[in-house]
Protein backbone atom coordinates (compact mmCIF):
# COMPACT_ATOMS: atom_id res chain seq x y z
CA UNK A 1 0.00 0.00 0.00
CA UNK A 2 2.84 2.41 0.78
CA UNK A 3 4.35 1.85 -2.68
CA UNK A 4 1.02 2.62 -4.30
CA UNK A 5 0.79 5.80 -2.22
CA UNK A 6 4.32 6.76 -3.29
CA UNK A 7 3.53 6.10 -6.96
CA UNK A 8 0.39 8.25 -6.77
CA UNK A 9 2.29 11.06 -5.05
CA UNK A 10 5.06 10.98 -7.68
CA UNK A 11 2.52 10.99 -10.52
CA UNK A 12 0.67 13.93 -9.00
CA UNK A 13 3.85 15.92 -8.41
CA UNK A 14 5.24 15.32 -11.89
CA UNK A 15 1.99 16.10 -13.64
CA UNK A 16 1.09 19.17 -11.60
CA UNK A 17 3.48 21.72 -13.10
CA UNK A 18 3.11 20.58 -16.67
CA UNK A 19 -0.68 20.38 -16.69
CA UNK A 20 -0.96 23.68 -14.83
CA UNK A 21 1.15 25.48 -17.43
CA UNK A 22 -0.62 23.74 -20.32
CA UNK A 23 -4.04 24.79 -19.08
CA UNK A 24 -2.83 28.37 -18.62
CA UNK A 25 -1.66 28.53 -22.24
CA UNK A 26 -4.94 27.23 -23.69
CA UNK A 27 -7.23 29.89 -25.17
CA UNK A 28 -10.58 30.59 -23.58
CA UNK A 29 -11.75 31.35 -20.07
CA UNK A 30 -9.47 30.28 -17.24
CA UNK A 31 -10.63 28.26 -14.29
CA UNK A 32 -10.33 29.50 -10.75
CA UNK A 33 -7.09 28.60 -8.94
CA UNK A 34 -9.00 28.10 -5.71
CA UNK A 35 -11.46 25.73 -7.38
CA UNK A 36 -8.57 23.72 -8.78
CA UNK A 37 -6.96 23.40 -5.34
CA UNK A 38 -10.24 22.32 -3.74
CA UNK A 39 -10.82 19.74 -6.50
CA UNK A 40 -7.25 18.48 -6.06
CA UNK A 41 -7.76 18.03 -2.32
CA UNK A 42 -11.09 16.27 -2.98
CA UNK A 43 -9.37 13.83 -5.36
CA UNK A 44 -6.80 13.08 -2.63
CA UNK A 45 -9.63 12.48 -0.14
CA UNK A 46 -11.37 10.06 -2.49
CA UNK A 47 -8.09 8.25 -3.25
CA UNK A 48 -7.33 7.94 0.48
CA UNK A 49 -10.79 6.57 1.20
CA UNK A 50 -10.45 4.10 -1.70
CA UNK A 51 -7.13 2.85 -0.32
CA UNK A 52 -8.63 2.37 3.15
CA UNK A 53 -11.60 0.51 1.66
CA UNK A 54 -9.23 -1.68 -0.40
CA UNK A 55 -7.20 -2.51 2.68
CA UNK A 56 -9.90 -2.96 5.33
CA UNK A 57 -13.31 -2.73 3.64
CA UNK A 58 -16.12 -0.22 4.05
CA UNK A 59 -16.46 -1.06 7.74
CA UNK A 60 -12.79 -0.20 8.18
CA UNK A 61 -13.37 3.18 6.52
CA UNK A 62 -16.33 3.93 8.78
CA UNK A 63 -14.35 2.87 11.86
CA UNK A 64 -11.35 5.00 10.80
CA UNK A 65 -13.50 8.08 10.30
CA UNK A 66 -15.35 7.52 13.57
CA UNK A 67 -12.06 6.97 15.42
CA UNK A 68 -10.48 10.14 14.00
CA UNK A 69 -13.52 12.33 14.71
CA UNK A 70 -14.72 10.93 18.04
CA UNK A 71 -11.65 9.56 19.78
CA UNK A 72 -8.61 11.30 18.30
CA UNK A 73 -9.93 14.86 18.04
CA UNK A 74 -6.68 16.49 19.11
CA UNK A 75 -4.55 14.45 16.70
CA UNK A 76 -7.01 15.09 13.89
CA UNK A 77 -6.93 18.83 14.57
CA UNK A 78 -3.14 18.81 14.72
CA UNK A 79 -3.02 17.04 11.35
CA UNK A 80 -5.52 19.52 9.96
CA UNK A 81 -3.24 22.51 10.53
CA UNK A 82 -0.49 21.29 8.17
CA UNK A 83 -3.24 20.20 5.77
CA UNK A 84 -4.63 23.73 5.57
CA UNK A 85 -1.12 25.15 5.17
CA UNK A 86 -0.45 22.63 2.39
CA UNK A 87 -3.66 23.65 0.60
CA UNK A 88 -2.64 27.32 0.87
CA UNK A 89 0.79 26.40 -0.50
CA UNK A 90 -0.86 24.65 -3.45
CA UNK A 91 -2.88 27.80 -4.14
CA UNK A 92 0.33 29.83 -4.15
CA UNK A 93 1.89 27.25 -6.49
CA UNK A 94 -1.01 27.81 -8.88
CA UNK A 95 -0.40 31.54 -8.79
CA UNK A 96 3.33 31.00 -9.27
CA UNK A 97 2.82 28.54 -12.10
CA UNK A 98 0.53 31.00 -13.85
CA UNK A 99 3.31 33.59 -13.87
CA UNK A 100 6.34 31.41 -14.67
CA UNK A 101 7.42 29.00 -17.37
CA UNK A 102 7.43 25.31 -16.48
CA UNK A 103 11.24 25.33 -16.23
CA UNK A 104 11.42 28.33 -13.93
CA UNK A 105 8.54 26.98 -11.84
CA UNK A 106 10.15 23.58 -11.29
CA UNK A 107 13.59 25.06 -10.55
CA UNK A 108 12.21 27.63 -8.10
CA UNK A 109 10.15 24.95 -6.38
CA UNK A 110 13.38 23.05 -5.68
CA UNK A 111 14.58 25.98 -3.55
CA UNK A 112 12.40 24.61 -0.76
CA UNK A 113 14.77 21.66 -0.30
CA UNK A 114 17.71 23.67 1.15
CA UNK A 115 15.30 25.62 3.36
CA UNK A 116 13.89 22.35 4.68
CA UNK A 117 17.40 21.07 5.41
CA UNK A 118 18.35 24.21 7.33
CA UNK A 119 15.13 24.10 9.36
CA UNK A 120 15.70 20.40 10.12
CA UNK A 121 19.18 21.15 11.46
CA UNK A 122 18.25 24.27 13.42
CA UNK A 123 14.86 23.29 14.82
CA UNK A 124 15.00 19.50 14.99
CA UNK A 125 18.71 19.00 15.63
CA UNK A 126 19.12 16.64 12.66
CA UNK A 127 22.58 15.94 11.28
CA UNK A 128 23.26 16.50 7.58
CA UNK A 129 26.57 15.12 6.31
CA UNK A 130 29.02 17.06 4.12
CA UNK A 131 28.02 15.32 0.89
CA UNK A 132 24.41 16.37 1.32
CA UNK A 133 25.40 19.96 2.14
CA UNK A 134 27.45 20.05 -1.08
CA UNK A 135 24.48 18.72 -3.03
CA UNK A 136 22.26 21.38 -1.45
CA UNK A 137 24.78 24.10 -2.36
CA UNK A 138 24.88 22.88 -5.97
CA UNK A 139 21.06 22.87 -6.05
CA UNK A 140 20.94 26.38 -4.60
CA UNK A 141 23.54 27.59 -7.10
CA UNK A 142 21.48 26.13 -9.94
CA UNK A 143 18.36 27.90 -8.72
CA UNK A 144 20.30 31.18 -8.42
CA UNK A 145 21.80 30.86 -11.91
CA UNK A 146 18.44 30.13 -13.54
CA UNK A 147 16.80 32.96 -11.59
CA UNK A 148 19.54 35.49 -12.42
CA UNK A 149 19.66 34.46 -16.07
CA UNK A 150 15.96 35.15 -16.37
CA UNK A 151 13.37 33.21 -18.29
CA UNK A 152 12.35 34.40 -21.71
CA UNK A 153 9.13 32.35 -21.81
CA UNK A 154 7.52 33.96 -18.76
CA UNK A 155 4.03 35.16 -19.64
CA UNK A 156 3.19 36.74 -16.31
CA UNK A 157 4.94 38.69 -13.60
CA UNK A 158 8.30 37.09 -12.67
CA UNK A 159 8.35 38.71 -9.21
CA UNK A 160 4.86 37.48 -8.30
CA UNK A 161 5.58 34.02 -9.70
CA UNK A 162 8.83 33.57 -7.79
CA UNK A 163 7.36 35.03 -4.61
CA UNK A 164 4.44 32.60 -4.68
CA UNK A 165 6.61 29.56 -5.35
CA UNK A 166 9.34 30.43 -2.85
CA UNK A 167 7.01 31.27 0.06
Amino acid sequence: MKWMSLALLIAQTLGFGMTLRYTRLCPGPRFSDLTAVICSEFVKLVASCAMIVAESGTNGLAQSVRHMICEEQRSTALMGIPGVIYAAQNYLYFLGGSNLSVTMYQVAKQAAIPATAVISVVCLGKHVDAGRWIALLVLTAGVAIITLHGDTVVSGNLTIGLSCVLV
